[in-house]
């Protein structure tokens, strides 16, 4: 009896550790990660203020080119801090551009994307959390798009949505304030930016369940 009370004791010390590692691990991937986001926000509200002042928007934005889109939440006409916008980076040209109108609020969309977070210390291109995709780079003759409620998107997501024409295909930076903010959300640390590589392949106006 009391070589298995030994064994359970050391079973369960073991458990610990590791429990204990696995939080100090990600404590480390993710150290400091409020202001690294911020950081991140800042950099890409710079370089989107510089293509701003050459004059670059989202209707005549080229490949390569970043334009911002304020919250749906909140008038148009006016101008924000910083994290009321999405960032918005042309990854390919549409050449139906400007074509097939633009989703509602309680439309269906089908979309092809690729979630990730800011580079951290073990994903030096970002941890990716979810994806549409089954292969590496989008191949639209192999990858099916997933379909969603435009509405039951975090902001930031419900924001760009309903911008965005059929075939347009984006690289979309989220900060965290029109994301899931300082609320955590499945493999998603708290004030997490969120990007995503997402074409629309076509929308709908019924929705899913």
């Amino acid at each position: 009896m009391g070589g298995r009370l030994v064994g359970l004791a050391v079973l369960l010390v073991s458990a610990a550790m590791i429990a204990g590692c696995a939080a100090s691990s990600q404590e480390d991937e993710f150290a400091n990660w409020r202001s690294r986001n911020d950081n991140a926000l800042k950099e890409i509200a710079a370089v989107t203020a510089g293509f701003e002042a050459q004059g670059v928007t989202k209707e005549n934005a080229a490949p390569g080119q970043t334009f911002r889109i304020v919250s749906a939440r909140l008038d148009s006409t006016k101008t924000f801090p910083a994290d009321n916008y999405v960032y918005c980076t042309i990854l390919k040209e549409n050449p139906a551009k400007g074509q097939g109108g633009t989703p509602l609020y309680t439309d269906s969309v089908w979309i092809h994307y690729r979630g990730q977070l800011i580079p951290s210390a073990s994903y030096s291109r970002g941890f990716i959390f979810d994806q549409s995709y089954i292969t590496d780079t989008l191949d639209l003759s192999i990858n099916s798009p997933s379909a969603f409620v435009v509405s039951k998107l975090v902001v930031g997501m419900t924001t760009v949505l309903q911008e965005m024409h059929p075939g347009d295909y984006w690289r979309v930076f989220i900060p965290y304030k029109l994301g899931y903010d300082k609320n955590t959300s499945n493999n998603i640390p708290k004030y997490s930016n969120l990007i995503f590589d997402v074409m629309l392949d076509r929308y709908s106006y019924r929705t899913v369940n």
